[in-house]
């Protein structure tokens, strides 16, 4: 009769046996498998090097298409602004239509539009071709919606620049009798194209800042102020900085000293800060600040930014005019004015420029307009209290 301990041996010598006899096989079997996987990894390893390869090639060929992208668009804004101008002061003069038309016929070309419209054009050839074949899949969804961001918001513009061209090649602007009409309805549509171009351009600068964020965050000092000032008067100070180099930039202004509100003041400019000035322009006991602007381009044609103190509790923006509002003080204009405060007035001066003159060379006397600061019903605003004009020596 077999006892415990014998059947428990027994038990174990098959087991053994069992082991020897398949340990060959076992081996075989987990070398097979153990290969089959460490092929499948090294693959997708390939893989990804590949797709990552391809990813990072298309995107240096998406970010070459968008730096030339926002050089086209800040060529068209400056050449559009300036025709935008053109326009505005071809509008103030009297009988305009003897001037601009020949054989009975409007001369866009030579007196609007200089000959051009459209110097370069946007393109999104390496955007769409990424998208279509999808090697963008590694890039973080973070800089996915960036891209369709920027990209997305060129349809606005290329719809305008159609219905602008549509308009410019109908036979029926050029006809003398419906001149100002036409005119006028040339300005509103210019006038959207520029505001267009003027979004796309603050789209593109945040584009730039979320690849400059993620790129130098850990490896570059903090951006210098490219103007930075602080006033005082009254008790009152105002800190005024702009940040950036190109043709938009970010204005800050931070008061201190207003017994209520002292929140900081953020906006984009379209050129750069020339000076800033603080007087009490209106003799209330309470200072004004004016922020001079010059825009980016050959015109330089300036602007005024000003915020005035509410009875030293708080401050409100100050209308400033368009000089094309006033056509005795636009006649003649092309910009390259300067502004200053004289006394309680702000002055504005700049060359007259005479039909034929070029942009570089005006030939006209000087004329000096002189500003008040009155109460208006939606506020401080700006009015023309003076026009003279002198000869240059």
């Amino acid at each position: 009769m077999t006892t415990k301990n014998q059947f428990k041996h027994m038990k174990i010598k098959k087991i053994k046996g069992f082991v020897k006899r398949h340990s060959k096989l076992v081996s075989e079997s987990f070398l097979i498998v153990f290969s089959v996987l460490l092929a499948l990894f090294l693959n997708q390893v390939r893989e990804t090097i590949k797709e990552n390869r391809e990813c990072d090639e298309a995107l240096v060929s998406i970010l070459t298409e968008v730096d030339s992208n926002y050089s086209a668009i800040e060529n068209m804004y400056q050449l559009h602004s300036n025709i935008l101008r053109r326009t505005d002061s071809i509008l103030t003069i009297p009988s305009f239509e003897d001037s601009l038309f020949y054989n009975n016929r409007l001369n866009f070309d030579e007196t609007l539009v200089d000959g051009k419209f459209l110097q370069e054009f946007i393109t999104d050839a390496s955007w769409y071709s990424s998208q279509n074949t999808g090697v963008l899949k590694p890039l973080s969804l973070q800089y996915k919606v960036q891209l369709q961001k920027l990209y997305g918001s060129h349809k606005y513009i290329d719809k305008s620049l159609d219905f602008v061209n549509n308009f410019f090649f109908k036979e029926s602007i050029y006809i003398k009798n419906s001149a100002k009409q036409n005119m006028l309805q040339w300005r509103n549509m210019v006038k959207m194209l520029v505001n267009q171009e003027r979004y796309l351009l603050r789209i593109y600068d945040e584009f730039y800042r979320f690849i400059g964020n993620e790129k130098t965050v850990k490896e570059e000092p903090k951006q210098p102020f490219s103007f930075s000032k602080t006033l005082s008067l009254q008790n009152i100070s105002f800190s005024v900085t702009t940040l950036g180099s190109g043709s938009v930039q970010q204005l800050t202004i931070k008061p201190q000293g207003l017994t209520i509100d002292n929140k900081t003041i953020t906006e984009e400019i379209y050129g750069q800060v020339s000076n800033v000035e603080i007087e009490d322009l209106n003799s209330d006991g309470y200072p004004e600040l004016l922020i001079y602007v010059v825009s980016a381009g050959s015109g330089s044609y300036g602007s005024v930014i000003g915020y005035s103190v509410n009875a030293g509790k708080s401050v409100s923006k100050i209308y400033f005019p368009e000089i094309s509002e006033n056509p005795q003080a636009s006649k003649g204009y092309m910009g390259h004015d300067e502004f200053a405060i004289v006394e309680t007035s702000l002055v504005q001066r700049f060359r007259i420029y005479n039909p034929g003159d070029a942009n570089c060379c005006p030939t006209g006397d000087m004329r000096q307009v002189t500003y008040k600061l009155v109460d208006g019903e939606a506020g401080r605003k700006f009015v023309v209290n003076k026009i003279d004009e002198y000869a240059v020596q």
